[in-house]
């Protein structure tokens, strides 16, 4: 199983263990979550392993399904738990946007004779279609973006645990970035006014972020903040 600072952390950035010790270690240097992963191999043993410890520990369980496009899991309408009590979808960038050329590179992307029909069971037009439509409506409201799997490698270049967006501005300008647990950087106005949206607004990077120093190489110049999470000519 997945041990997790943040529930919106990604498997690879985290680690990974089935071993009672070394996960009631991690919880104690700050873990927050246990979380089960379907691609990682959730036994009865580690379903087992993972309830003995969140009990004994006081902590919460994560279940982690693919929901989406290509990570739609393995059966074809597994996207409908975008409607369900209590789960939280979101998207990868592999599937986001659909293009002309989406389900074509995915291939490419994992051409290795073992796995190759093992990615083509996942593949499908239909649901990686549907998430354009339901990000529209709200019912997808995460996208991260992969590393050490099936992905776009490198594609935003930057460094943050979370970034929050306004819909209008996705992709330009952040609302803020979280990094370490703590804000470095946000959009807002007077730091000193006595009301929660004063105007005009512009991107500061946090002084407690400093202090933390987590501050990091995503921090550049205003100037610079389309090509700071987005890159217009990919």
């Amino acid at each position: 199983m997945t041990f997790t600072i943040s529930p919106a952390s990604t498997r690879q950035d985290v680690g990974n263990t089935a071993n009672p010790e070394a996960l009631h270690d991690i919880v104690m240097a700050g873990a927050m979550v246990l979380k089960l992963h379907e691609e990682w191999g959730s036994t009865p043993a580690a379903i087992d392993n993972c309830l003995a410890s969140i009990q004994l520990l006081h902590l919460k369980e994560e279940l982690s399904i693919l929901t989406t496009g290509a990570g739609g899991g393995h059966a074809p309408d597994i996207i409908k738990v975008c409607g369900v009590k209590n789960a939280l979808p979101s998207s990868t960038n592999p599937t986001w946007p659909f293009t002309s050329n989406t389900i074509d590179e995915h291939l490419d992307m994992l051409d290795i004779p073992e796995d190759v029909s093992f990615v083509e069971s996942r593949i499908r037009a239909e649901t990686i279609a549907a998430e354009d439509i339901l990000h529209n409506m709200g019912a997808i409201s995460i996208v991260s973006s992969d590393s050490q799997a099936m992905g776009r490698i490198g594609e935003v270049g930057k460094l943050a645990d979370l970034v929050l967006w306004k819909s209008s501005f996705f992709g330009t300008k952040p609302e803020m970035v979280i990094r370490g647990g703590a804000v470095a950087w946000v959009n807002m106005g007077d730091p000193n006014a006595n009301i929660p949206t004063p105007e005009p607004s512009s991107h500061h990077s946090s002084p407690f972020s400093e202090l933390l120093h987590v501050l990091g190489s995503f921090i550049v110049p205003k100037n610079h903040l389309s090509h700071l999470y987005y890159n217009s000519k990919v």
